[in-house]
Parts: structure tokens; sequence; C-alpha cells
């Protein structure tokens, strides 16, 4: 007497394809999460969109400002309010410019930055911050007593 049966057939049951049709298809929709974290950001460059929230800010406070001044040395800004809060921009050893407010707290507002400085012309103050590739963010920064047309 002669058996048949399955004991000589091979290749996959339709339940073992099943499941791994559906693994594949849940790896393939938990995957494309990660990838943004997977994926660095460039440690040499400044984001443009980086660069304009920071010379707006900047902005915002030289314009509330009385009197600005910057130490070249210590590449440091300062902005003296009508409070008489000092707030303070200043380049820091890893590449980094931080915020304080009468030398208290620090905040940091922008990475990567290789050189920060700022010049007065006659009427204007002006800024300029540069990256690891030598790229640009420049931006003029008009006092209160400027806006007004008040001349010192």
């Amino acid at each position: 007497m002669r058996r048949v049966g399955l004991q000589n057939c091979k290749g996959f049951t339709l339940i073992e394809v099943l499941l791994t049709l559906a693994l594949i298809m849940i790896l393939l929709t938990v995957i494309p999460l990660f990838l943004p974290l997977l994926s660095l950001p460039s440690s040499s460059t400044i984001s443009t969109n980086e660069t304009i929230v920071f010379f707006n800010q900047l902005a915002a406070e030289a314009r509330q400002s009385v009197r600005i001044e910057f130490d070249s040395p210590s590449r440091r800004l300062l902005l003296y309010q009508p409070s008489g809060d000092i707030i303070s921009f200043e380049l820091i050893t890893d590449e980094r410019i931080r915020r304080q407010v009468n030398r208290q707290g620090q905040i940091i507002v922008l990475y990567h930055v290789v050189d920060f400085y700022c010049e007065s012309t006659a009427e204007i103050w002006r800024c300029a911050i540069y990256d690891q590739t030598g790229r640009v963010g420049e931006r003029p920064l008009p006092t209160f007593e400027q806006l007004a047309g008040v001349k010192k």
C-alpha cells in the first residue's frame, strides 16, 4: 500500500507566505518614520532659517536699545536697553553664539559660527557671521534713536 501525502512536497505554505508579506509591509511602513533621525545635519553650516531667526532677534533687540557697543577681542555685542538691562550676544569657544541678559543665564542662539563681528558706520550698525564654509550672513541693526531720526 502506497501512502499519498505531502511528505515529498517542497515549498512554502500559504500561511508562511502571508506572514512574511505582513512582516515586510510592517517594516516598510515603520522605517520611513525613523529615516530623519538617521540623517545627521551638516556640522559645518548654518541653515538659512537659523540665520534669519538670529538676525531678526538681534535687530528687534537693537531697535529697543539706546546704545550699542561691540568688543572686538571678546566678540561680544552689548545692547543697552532703556530699562537698564544689558543684553549681550557673544561668540564663545565651541563655535556658538550665546545671549545673556545682565551677564546672567545662557541661551545658545546659533551654532557652527566661526566668526561674529559688528561695526558701526556713521548712520548704522552692521553685524555679520561666518560659518565653517566661509558663508556669510549680514544685516544692518538700526537703534531706536536711529529709527526716530535722533542724532547723537
